[in-house]
């Protein structure tokens, strides 16, 4: 995302440089002190426009606008650090005491907010290495270094693991289609692969991106090979694996520019190691077809779930939610299909906190049950925009759902 900033709206080489980042596949957001033209709000993704009126010395700006501009910039970053878990309640707690200065600050966050003395504040920041959020977990939770880093990592991710499913499959037309469930196995990440992933991911270097896209190819092919044990079948016996890969980020179609969307998890490492044929990189193909390449599911939907006297609505709840409006079997109409917003991304991680980790998921829904609505915060959340823009559609993103169930919680 790029932000502009020029508060009389007209600056070329703001504009300039705005237009390059659309070209690059950016979204972008223009903050200015004037009334915005139709042209500026049709052309951003997010406009600013706190209007101030006239300055107190004509022609320049270092007033009302240029505060205004601080003031909505400070919000900004202020709101950012909030979102992306860099604050308890009030206080700053990502910080990493580096000096005196910045180890008395650190002292007395820990004295506020966990109420032990200055030398208990300064016992548990030594054993944390200076870091005040690790030192929170520690003490809050009674673990070690380690384990207080692993359940900060948990907290912020749904990088959950691998499924495969064998399945056998008759038939040459959806009319004669005839398929069986062989087998179904989960392959959790552990935490050595949890870590790799999540560095590639944040570094999002050539090399991390590099290994870890062979990595993962490395272990769908083991996950085949133990689903196909599971069912007595060698994989060379299958007639084709198709493998979905790891989503890394996913960018979808707008009024300018194509859609784009990266899933890794090399298919030829896939391919060599179990000895049978691979097809991948569905979303890939979707989207250069001018799809959104998001939801895949509704062919097999459409398949599966068709009624002949009435019309159907299946709703998926992935790390992103997804429906599809079935029409009855016959009909012209068109299948419709959509991402509807965040789905077990947010749900798993707000089981993690409110359980302090104890708890990956909730199981049948029984945390959600004993629940009641919070209409107020429902309505704030239905509230954004991307609700209000017709299918087709897909949210664009990344795996990681932590920074949106943060700044869920603190809503």
């Amino acid at each position: 995302f790029v932000m502009g900033i020029a508060t009389s709206g007209t600056t070329p080489f703001v504009h300039g440089a705005l237009a390059r980042a659309r070209e690059c596949g950016a979204h972008t957001g223009f903050l200015l002190c004037t009334s915005p033209t139709p042209e500026l709000l049709k052309a951003h993704d997010v406009v600013i426009a706190p209007l101030v009126g006239p300055e107190v010395v004509t022609g320049s700006t270092r007033m009302k606008a240029g505060t205004a501009t601080k003031m909505v910039l400070n919000t900004i970053t202020t709101a950012a650090m909030v979102m992306t878990g860099k604050v308890f309640g009030n206080l700053m707690v990502d910080l990493q005491a580096t000096c005196e200065k910045l180890e008395d600050r650190s002292e007395r966050i820990l004295m506020t907010i966990l109420e032990v003395d200055r030398s208990g504040a300064t016992a548990l920041l030594e054993a944390a290495g200076g870091r005040v959020k690790i030192a929170l977990v520690m003490e809050r939770r009674r673990v070690g270094v380690a384990e207080a880093e692993g359940l900060l990592e948990e907290a912020g991710t749904s990088i959950d693991g691998i499924d495969a499913v064998l399945v056998r499959i008759d038939g040459d037309s959806s009319a004669t289609l005839d398929w069986s469930l062989l087998a179904f196995s989960t392959t959790a990440y552990d935490e050595d692969r949890r870590k790799t992933i999540l560095q590639a991911l944040e570094e999002g270097t050539p090399d991390t991106l590099c290994r870890l896209h062979a990595s993962l190819g490395e272990w769908f092919a083991h996950a085949v090979r133990d689903v196909c044990a599971a069912a007595g079948v060698e994989s060379e016996e299958l007639a084709a694996i198709g493998s979905h890969g790891q989503t890394v980020w996913h960018t979808p179609p707008n009024d300018v520019l194509r859609g784009a969307t990266l899933q890794l998890g090399d298919a030829a490492t896939l391919a060599e190691r179990t000895g049978a044929p691979v097809v991948s990189d569905f979303r890939s193909r979707d989207v250069a077809a001018g799809g959104q390449g998001a939801p895949l599911a509704p062919w097999l939907d459409q398949l599966l779930f068709t009624a002949v006297d009435r019309q159907r609505a299946i709703q998926n709840l992935g790390g992103m939610a997804n429906v599809t409006w079935l029409p009855p079997t016959g009909s012209s109409e068109p299948v419709i299909a959509f991402d509807t917003g965040p789905g077990v991304a947010l749900i798993d991680g707000a089981v993690r906190r409110a359980s302090g980790g104890a708890l990956p998921y909730d199981q049948d829904g029984a945390m959600a049950l004993r629940g009641k609505v919070d209409e107020s915060l429902l309505t704030g959340l239905l509230d954004d925009a991307y609700f209000r823009v017709p299918p087709p559609k897909s949210r664009a993103g990344s795996i990681s759902g932590g920074c949106c169930l943060i700044g869920w919680r603190r809503a």
